[in-house]
Parts: C-alpha cells; structure tokens; sequence
C-alpha cells in the first residue's frame, strides 16, 4: 500500500524519505525508502523543491553540507525553474530593523515561507517515517498539528528533545529526526525534524479537534544575499 494515500499498489515503486535533493553528492548509500505511487511522489516534488531553496537561504546555507547542495544543485535549480524562483522571491520581505528602544535603525531581508508548503512537506515526512519507524499507515483522517515556524532553541532548552528518541536512521549535519508514539493510541505521535543542524520543525499526528502543540511563528532573517543579488 502506498504510504501516502493508503490505497493498493498496482506497480512497485519507492520514494525517498526525505527527498534526495536534500543530500548533496556523494549521497549516502542508506537513504530511507518507503513504497509509494508514482503520483503521489511526484504531487509533493514541488514542495521539496521550495523547501530546499527557503532552507539553504537560511543559516543552513552557511553549514558545510548546505553549501555544498547549494553549489552543486541547488542554485542552478532556483536559477532555471521560474516557477521555483518566483515562490522563492514571493516568500523575501523587507523587515524594519529597531534599535531596544524600539527606534528604526533600518532593514533588512528576511523570509516568510508559504507555510502550506511547509505543512504539505511535513506531513510527507511523518507519514513516510511513521511507516518506517512503526510499520503502519497513518489514516488519512488523522490530523497533522503544525505550528509555524522554525524551532531555534535545539539542543538548548527545546522541550520536545525530552519527549521524543532518535530515529532509526538520520545524517548528522545534513537530516535527522526524533520521534514519539503514544502506547495507548499509537496514531498520535510526536516529531522533530532537524534539517542541517540548523533548522528544527515540530509537528504531531492526532484527532481532528485535538492540537498537540503549541501554535507559535517564527522567522527566519538570515537570508543569504548571494540568493538575491541584483535585479529581478
């Protein structure tokens, strides 16, 4: 069954958790795998993509792993896909930069990522590594709980690492995860994913009228400028 959508599979087929445009060259030879449509990999191909470029625009972009997907793929990638660059472009704002005494001193770039997107991607992560993790398909009616924003406080006083235990598989400085299944009702269950080191989403699987986590938004204002050199 396909891990996605829970429907039969007619043709075997495996899609990467999570994407390998993730990982730059050489790619690790244990990448997770998990079956799944060709269509329903191919329905979330554009969410990667956008979250690849939001992510290396960060300080992701500035780790060794980071820089390197972006020198190898990544920028070409944002440099050729228009529809890619537009989202890209959509998402930098101008921020108003204010002294503590709350006087302006000035502005600079930052990003508000379409956090549908976000969303959308998240839930592939879960449902893939929820397979891999427990070996079950999570029920399309379970609902995703995802606050906005990235999680800046790891491994600090971030909460969620006291809940949660390592994944069976991750790459350190490129991505790993934490997870947590609830003993009674093993359909709710709790994540961290940590993308090169430096940037953390939290999410959680439960009822439809049930919110696992805490709704907070964060922003991310350290974009690289190489990203948005010039004119558009």
């Amino acid at each position: 069954m396909c891990v996605f959508c829970g429907k039969s599979l007619n043709l075997s087929h495996d899609d990467h958790i999570p994407g390998k445009q993730f990982f730059p060259q050489p790619r690790p030879d244990d990448l997770i795998t998990v079956p799944a449509h060709d269509v329903c990999n191919r329905r979330y191909k554009p969410d990667e993509d956008y979250l690849r470029a939001i992510l290396l625009a960060t300080d992701a972009g500035k780790t060794a792993f980071g820089d390197l997907l972006w020198q190898q793929k990544a920028k070409r990638a944002l440099d050729k896909d228009k529809g890619l660059n537009n989202a890209f472009f959509r998402s930098v704002k101008n921020f108003t930069v204010v002294t503590p005494d709350r006087l302006p001193k000035g502005s600079r770039l930052g990003l508000v990522p379409d956090w549908h997107r976000v969303k959308t991607f998240v839930e592939k992560l879960i449902r893939g590594l929820y397979w891999f993790e427990y070996g079950s398909i999570l029920p399309q009616s379970l609902h995703i709980d995802f606050p906005r924003g990235f999680i800046e406080d790891l491994p600090g006083n971030n909460p969620y690492l006291a809940l949660t235990s390592p994944g069976k598989r991750g790459w350190a400085g490129i991505f790993e995860y934490r997870s947590w299944c609830g003993p009674v009702n093993p359909e709710r269950s709790m994540w961290m994913f940590i993308f090169y080191g430096t940037n953390v989403f939290v999410a959680a699987t439960c009822k439809p009228d049930d919110r696992a986590l805490e709704s907070r938004t964060r922003r991310s204002t350290l974009l690289r400028t190489r990203c948005v050199e010039g004119e558009r």
